[in-house]
């Protein structure tokens, strides 16, 4: 049955090996079933026929910070008994120092030359080779990598370092002068002009490892064990010392030098390291792919952000590559690009649970008490420990303070009120815990602890004129969003954790191209937050939080202008084109045509306000009460206090159908074939 020569039995034990390692780790791992599946399906072949691979096997792993990358490779490697074939390499600490990634491999590595070896890039994104502004890296440190990426295989120069080459040379020069002045060596031992040759050696040691040997003879130089530590220094290592002094013991004085001149030769030979049959794992964070990942706002939507990750493809990654590395090295990494998303709330809550198990666990075991976690108590670590951008890290400190730091105490009123305790039920409300202490169906005690929360209080509604500012400032933004591109906000906040953001109202637009409608509405909604202040408020009275909007809405225009043809002129232009571009130098025409694009929505934005001004007011009087609105009630402020008549006999836009193109080409089709249908007849 088997014409290859393989062991049948150790395939499909290896099979079996991959296959409840799979399983285990969709048991640790939140959220990466399907990461999990693909990493398994693509070193399938290198697991179970390592054999017949010429190049290493690469599989590319990007993500945010926080989402499993690296502990998922770890705890691959050891569910499946390689983890000391497993070598991990942090891309950051080469940029710094003297080591080079080549002198790792080829100085402390050489046992793995050929080997089946696992070779984990971390932190990937430090190895760039092109800089912010498009210009060459000279990281010479990390270049050998590319050889890596791409044959496995390179070439090195075994490696003496400085201090042990003069040390030969300078040992060379003694044996020479030595030679000169007769001395001669005879089964190890010194036989003639002794005094000379102690002369001419001094305090010259050959090793590092330690002071000359004391009680040896003079003559006996070179079998000491000095003398042979050095060469053991020399060959770093793979050294039988039994074999080497019978091999000295038949040399002449004329063979020692011959000895060490051929070492040093020896050590100037090419060599070639083989990792060709590598399973390489490229791990990184390509902020450049990741929508809202420089944001650490706890209060952005962790739905949001992971369903925007879902949408990233392997062109988004190449493209983000781009931004770090040459075109030619981007082909080396291939395409087994696995791309993390964020984790999503109930994906975050679901690490949350599996954190509190844990101490339920530890708990039970420890103490024999059974903890019984309240819902309020998940929703509590998730409200302080959750920043969408940052991964599980967070999420885990956050158990740790909120959790660890207070089971301490609970224990301590155990044992100083000698209770006999099976059951505690932990709960959290009005910012403390509140503990139930029961023993079997008896609740014998019931303490509290107050909290020193650190997100939570941020959030609060001030109802102040702070916030009511930014109330009506992200009312308009909501409004337009509703009444010009037909969109219902994901959600207005008003009061946040982040002290760099003020509020802010986040509109789902659709994927895709943008439209000249789609850019004009645009620019209408983020010219709201201005209009709203200017409206409610006056001019004198307009914040100086318009200023991002209103470079927003500057964007648009210049873009639609010199970008996107929808100007007098269908060019390209540029402030400061280079003369290889095929770019026109912009002009006062474009800018002015710019500036009326903006005027225009301007006008209209701002009619569409005046309209529906107590919609504004009941938006903003509500955002200044509270510091968030959902989706569907905003929906229903709209619907209750709008004047459009599109909100009543057409709705709002799916953004899935935006555009609804498919639906335009047929109705213009069926037009076409009717027109011709009446000529004809």
């Amino acid at each position: 049955m088997n014409n290859l020569n393989i062991n049948q039995e150790d395939i499909l034990l290896k099979k079996t090996i991959l296959s409840e390692a799979k399983q285990q780790l969709k048991l640790e791992f939140v959220g990466l079933d399907s990461i999990i599946d693909e990493i398994a399906d693509l070193m399938l072949p290198w697991w179970l026929f390592p054999q017949f691979q010429h190049r290493p096997t690469i599989i590319n792993l990007w993500g945010m910070t926080g989402t499993g990358k690296t502990a998922l490779i770890k705890r691959l490697m050891e569910l499946m008994s390689l983890k000391e074939k497993l070598l991990h390499f942090d891309m950051g600490t080469f940029g710094d120092g003297e080591t080079s990634l080549k002198d790792t491999f080829t100085d402390d590595l050489e046992h793995f030359n050929a080997q089946e070896v696992v070779l984990a890039f971390d932190e990937f994104q430090f190895a760039r080779s092109i800089n912010e502004d498009g210009d060459e890296v000279n990281n010479h440190k990390l270049r050998i990598i590319w050889d890596l990426l791409d044959s496995g295989q390179f070439t090195y120069e075994p490696y003496l370092n400085m201090y042990y080459q003069n040390k030969v040379f300078h040992f060379l020069k003694i044996l020479n002068k030595a030679q000169e002045v007769g001395v001669n060596v005879k089964n190890g031992l010194i036989v003639n002009e002794l005094d000379a040759f102690t002369q001419l050696i001094g305090d010259f040691t050959l090793s590092s490892k330690s002071s000359e040997d004391k009680k040896r003879k003079p003559d006996e130089y070179f079998v000491s064990d000095h003398f042979l530590d050095g060469i053991d220094d020399l060959i770093e290592g793979y050294f039988d010392k039994k074999k080497y002094l019978e091999q000295i013991k038949l040399m002449s004085l004329e063979g020692y030098i011959d000895f060490f001149i051929n070492l040093v030769k020896q050590k100037g030979k090419q060599c070639l390291m083989d990792m060709s049959k590598a399973l390489i794992f490229v791990v990184g964070n390509l902020d450049e792919a990741f929508y809202m990942s420089d944001s650490i706002n706890p209060d952005i939507s962790a739905d949001e952000f992971h369903n925007h990750s879902k949408k990233i493809t392997i062109a988004s990654i190449k493209s983000a590559l781009q931004e770090r590395f040459r075109n030619e090295q981007i082909a080396r990494l291939g395409n087994n690009h696995i791309i993390y998303p964020s984790f999503s709330k109930n994906q975050y809550k679901q690490l949350i649970i599996k954190g509190l198990e844990t101490v339920e666990k530890n708990i039970a075991e420890t103490f024999a008490i059974k903890i019984h976690f309240n819902e309020s108590v998940i929703d509590l670590i998730y409200t302080e420990g959750v920043f969408p951008t940052q991964g599980a890290r967070p999420v885990q400190t956050t158990l740790r303070n909120l959790i660890d730091s207070y089971t301490g105490k609970w224990i301590l009123e155990i044992f100083e009120n000698n209770l006999f305790v099976t059951d505690i039920h932990w709960s959290y409300q009005n910012n403390q815990y509140l503990l139930e202490f029961w023993n079997k169906s008896d609740k014998i005690l019931e303490q509290q602890y107050k909290l020193n929360l650190k997100i939570n209080p941020l959030r609060q509604t001030r109802n102040n004129d702070v916030q009511a500012y930014v109330a009506i400032h992200e009312a308009g933004h909501a409004v337009l969003s509703a009444l010009c591109l037909k969109l219902i906000p994901e959600y207005v906040v008003t009061q946040t954790a982040d002290s760099n953001s003020e509020g802010f109202c986040l509109v789902n637009y659709p994927d895709g191209f943008h439209t000249k409608d789609l850019i004009l509405n645009r620019i209408k909604v983020s010219l709201g937050g201005y209009l709203a202040e200017k409206l409610i408020l006056g001019d004198d009275f307009i914040s100086s939080g318009v200023s991002e909007d209103i470079a927003k809405a500057t964007q648009f225009a210049n873009d639609a202008v010199n970008r996107f043809a929808m100007g007098k002129d269908p060019i390209l232009s540029q402030h400061n084109p280079t003369q290889h571009q095929a770019v026109f130098t912009m002009t006062n025409s474009q800018s002015s045509q710019a500036l009326q694009i903006i005027k225009e929505c301007e006008t209209e934005a701002l009619e569409i306000l005046e309209r529906n001004e107590l919609l504004l007011l009941k938006l903003t009087d509500y955002l200044t009460l509270n510091s968030r609105i959902e989706k569907e009630m905003i929906r229903k402020f709209v619907e209750e206090f709008s004047v459009e008549p599109f909100v009543k006999e057409d709705g709002f836009r799916d953004i899935k159908h935006y555009y609804n193109i498919k639906n335009q080409v047929q109705k213009r089709m069926l037009q076409l074939e009717f027109i011709e249908e009446f000529e004809i007849a």
